[in-house]
């Protein structure tokens, strides 16, 4: 290897370096901010208790296992967390190969089309071309997954779109709401439970308590990023957001 190649392999490395301790620094930032608010309502709701201000022994007990529930779901946020961060650190091997895509977006389709009717919403998804991607057939699936349902959730009326765009190598799975990109920005509030809290607040905060928006963004973004792939949010003129996710196609071309 000759002086040239040499110091360009140790400026690529070093570069590497340099993104991977931002990518580590902002990840557990955000992380830390998505845990901060369900700890410190749930610190809150024990205060409560402890300081004998339930109205009487069966409030109390109510309050003791709506604390529970929201500790369960708090644990679950915290497994999915940690198991995108272990594949992240390659703890947990992806099996990257040659994924039909119209059969993985049909299969997405019938996972969430139930729960769009039921909220009245018209959920379109357009046709797909014969490609094939590369990528991890689960954790694909579950990113947009994640993505369709909360739109799902968030999203009160309309219309919610699912398309495909082929460029150069690679293809854009396109996800096009009536939501805002300030919508997606929003990550857990901080919840303080005081003198005057409600049995129905209690109840509020456990049912509503899940990853937020932003959060999942953060997710679904690494995990595209992992099968070298990536995650791009743009806003069209009437300020409704487009999510793509950017993957590899096999050889660069269609099949």
């Amino acid at each position: 290897m000759d002086s040239s190649e040499e110091l360009r392999q140790t400026r690529l490395a070093y570069g590497m370096m340099g993104y991977l301790h931002q990518f580590k620094a902002g990840f557990l930032a955000r992380t830390s901010h998505e845990l901060r608010s369900p700890l410190g309502s749930l610190m809150g709701l024990h205060q409560l208790i402890l300081a004998d201000l339930c109205e009487n022994p069966a409030e109390e007990r109510e309050f003791i296992a709506q604390a529970y529930q929201a500790a369960d779901k708090l644990m679950k946020i915290l497994d999915e967390i940690l198991k995108v961060s272990k594949i992240t650190y390659g703890s947990i091997p992806l099996e990257i190969q040659p994924i039909q895509l119209s059969q993985l977006l049909e299969d997405l389709y019938q996972l969430t089309h139930l729960q769009a009717t039921n909220k009245s919403l018209h959920l379109q998804f357009a046709t797909i071309p014969p490609v094939y991607i590369l990528a991890d057939s689960s954790h694909l699936l579950e990113i947009l997954l994640m993505l369709v349902d909360t739109t799902i959730k968030l999203q009160s009326e309309g219309i919610i779109k699912l398309n495909t765009e082929v460029k150069d190598n690679l293809i854009a799975i396109i996800l096009e709401s009536e939501l805002s990109r300030n919508i997606w920005n929003q990550s857990q509030n901080l919840t303080s439970f005081t003198t005057g809290t409600t049995l129905e607040d209690v109840k509020n905060f456990s049912q509503n308590l899940e990853v937020s928006p932003r959060m999942k963004l953060v997710l679904a973004q690494t995990l595209l990023e992992v099968m070298q792939g990536s995650l791009i949010i743009q806003e069209n003129s009437s300020e409704k957001v487009q999510i793509k996710c950017l993957l590899p196609l096999v050889n660069g071309k269609e099949v």
